[in-house]
């Protein structure tokens, strides 16, 4: 059983909700990950008792030059059966050593249904030497 807390004010009736149906947000950071390597994919997986919708989007603590010699490095957020559902993020261009990228979302559009497996996927430069490496993390805000 949650947690209860009062949310009444003095101007009315006492109203009690349980904290488990309070929205909340939770941030996976995938560690850093190598964009010059060639295209990754990891998985994680929602609460299965929350919906929710991706907020934001974080590439930071960039290590390598990211090349931009044919086609930009990227990132998709989705499912295996539709990879780029809840997002896809513009082209990263050159980021340079200590960069950060939060790239604009638009936030809500595409429910995440409880228990469902997040796809998140790199994708590498392509074109000369390929190089990129920096930490991705994404934000989720949860909710009944």
């Amino acid at each position: 059983m949650g947690t209860l807390i009062d949310i009444s004010d003095s101007a009315g009736p006492g109203l009690v909700k349980d904290l488990k149906d309070v929205p909340y947000a939770e941030t996976y950071v995938l560690g850093a990950k190598d964009f010059g390597a060639g295209n990754w994919t990891e998985l994680t997986l929602t609460p299965s008792t929350h919906r929710g919708y991706l907020m934001s989007v974080v590439i930071y603590e960039v290590s390598e030059v990211f090349s931009t010699d044919s086609t930009e490095a990227t990132l998709n957020v989705g499912i295996a059966s539709d990879a780029d559902l809840y997002a896809t993020t513009p082209d990263f261009g050159a980021l340079a050593v200590a960069a950060t990228l939060r790239p604009a979302l638009t936030r809500g559009t595409t429910v995440i249904e409880p228990g469902t497996s997040i796809q998140v996927q790199g994708i590498a430069p392509t074109g000369g030497t390929p190089t990129g490496i920096a930490t991705v993390a994404l934000t989720i805000v949860y909710f009944k």
